[in-house]
């Protein structure tokens, strides 16, 4: 059998067995999330039951001989387009746990690549919505490729862009564990958060306070490029230059923060000077006996 047939087939094995064990995680699971663009629970946070917990600990152990042997196998395979995404991170079973909650944060997600890289990407985008656009809608969208092209087409290709993408919610399990001084928290990813049912019988949503997270992104003005979607297209070179101006600036801050906290100290270590000397000036002058 030639490498690339050993791949697939491996591969397909994995869907399969991924398939069933996710699909028995979700009708287990105490918390999920639901998928902006699909509206389907992912991420499931699991109480295993005890007489599951041998076959789930087994099952997470067959993933990672999945994971590792794929691997191997695609190295010098490069027809092999299996999605990483789909093995890692590893379903995380955590065991020794206790007082268990969970909570989600603001999150956000950025790649970067070439404007060489995005007009090929264009290109692509042109040729599937001739294909598959609806007539009454193919001219606004071409319309809008176009003007993609023409911003990118007036930059230099070797320039870097970034595309953040942002207005969704991480997953977050935190627990104490025997082995931790503090409490220990963990991201649930799209394969899941078991733990033991041995140990945890439940999971509470933590107290978290509200916060309005800010980004250093927000000071820099995107280009108007629609063809990603929901992401922002940023210019790298900008980015970092706005980074090192802040990282200056809070320098400076820090510089200027000690200035003032050493001049504050020395003038109340003067003012306390002066209100010795003066309540030693003001102190009556015990007599003096005179010696005969």
């Amino acid at each position: 059998m030639k490498k690339i047939q050993r791949v697939e087939k491996l591969y397909k094995e994995f869907l399969s067995f991924r398939e069933r064990f996710l699909k028995e995680a979700m009708e287990l699971a105490t918390v999920t999330q639901t998928a902006i663009l699909t509206g389907e629970a992912y991420r499931p946070i699991v109480i295993v039951p005890p007489e599951k917990f041998l076959q789930f600990e087994s099952d997470i152990e067959l993933w990672a001989k999945y994971a590792f042997n794929l691997e191997q196998l695609a190295t010098d395979v490069k027809q092999f387009g299996a999605a990483k995404r789909l093995f890692y991170p590893f379903p995380k079973l955590i065991t020794n746990a206790s007082n268990v909650t969970y909570y989600t944060n603001e999150a956000s997600a950025q790649q970067t690549r070439t404007v060489k890289a995005a007009l090929r990407q264009l290109t692509v985008a042109v040729r599937s919505a001739r294909t598959h656009q609806p007539p009454e809608q193919l001219e606004q969208v071409l319309d809008g490729l176009n003007k993609d092209r023409e911003i990118l087409s007036s930059l230099p290709p070797e320039t870097v862009l970034i595309c953040r993408r942002t207005g969704y919610n991480d997953l977050y399990c935190s627990y104490e564990t025997p082995d931790a001084s503090g409490r220990v928290v963990t991201r649930v990813s799209s394969n899941g958060a078991f733990f033991d049912g041995r140990e945890v019988t439940e999971i509470k949503l933590a107290e978290k306070a509200q916060t309005n997270k800010t980004s250093f992104y927000d000071q820099l003005t995107p280009l108007p490029i629609k063809m990603y979607g929901g992401c922002k297209v940023y210019l790298e070179h900008e980015a970092k230059a706005l980074k090192e101006h802040l990282k200056g600036t809070k320098q400076e801050r820090r510089i200027q923060s000690r200035v003032k906290r050493a001049a504050k100290q020395a003038a109340e270590r003067a003012a306390a000077r002066r209100a010795r000397e003066e309540a030693e000036a003001a102190a009556p002058t015990p007599p003096v006996n005179d010696i005969e």
